[in-house]
């Protein structure tokens, strides 16, 4: 298993005091303009950015997890013909009621498992996520959710600022913080601005 997906890299408490850095420090977030969230909001906040953590190294493995199904597939298909091909043998030579009743319970006994399996929720981290879950390649896929989360958390405490993504703002330092610790990429806050002027412009003519 990728022990990629065995932790969580966000707390409550190294956000918070992600946070409360003062500006003078080189990784701050906030200036003295900003309030920081409440302990509340930072703990949903956390919340969230696990959950893009752990749908970001899912993503990843999805090919592998993808191909094992398909596996599992193929030989339930290589399964169903080698007793199609047991029945056909019993019948041809005409084999005693009690060996075909003892292949009969053996096909129950595989139909039973079969059965269980395709309904069985696959749920562990190396079965990979659900079908529908859209796909996460890099730190673009999941920016704008990172982006939702923060300015989520800090209106709880500043309600009337609007957070944008210009190069030097808070919610340009908070995604160049939180990023990296998501997708495992280098990321600036220069090409986090150029992500979302890019959409912007994007927006403007659909």
């Amino acid at each position: 298993m990728n022990s990629s997906i065995d932790y969580d890299p966000f707390t409550v408490d190294s956000l918070t005091e992600m946070f409360l850095r003062s500006p003078d420090q080189v990784d701050f977030i906030l200036t003295d303009r900003q309030m920081a969230p409440s302990r509340r909001a930072i703990e949903t906040l956390t919340g969230l950015l696990d959950t893009a953590h752990r749908a970001y190294n899912w993503s990843k493995e999805q090919k592998d997890a993808n191909a094992r199904l398909n596996n599992i597939v193929v030989a339930m298909e290589v399964l169903d013909a080698f007793f199609d091909e047991r029945e056909n043998e019993c019948e041809i030579y005409k084999l005693s009621p009690k060996i075909r009743l003892d292949e009969r319970e053996l096909y129950d006994k595989f139909v039973r498992f079969r059965d269980a399996l395709t309904t069985h929720a696959l749920l562990l981290p190396t079965d990979g996520p659900n079908p529908l879950m859209a796909d996460i390649k890099n730190w673009h896929d999941v920016a704008d959710s990172v982006l939702a989360a923060f300015r989520i958390a800090m209106r709880s405490t500043n309600p009337y600022l609007h957070f944008g993504t210009y190069a030097q703002g808070p919610a340009t330092r908070f995604l160049e913080q939180t990023l990296p610790r998501i997708t495992g990429e280098r990321i600036t806050k220069e090409a986090i601005n150029q992500y979302f002027k890019r959409k912007k412009r994007q927006n403007r003519q659909e």
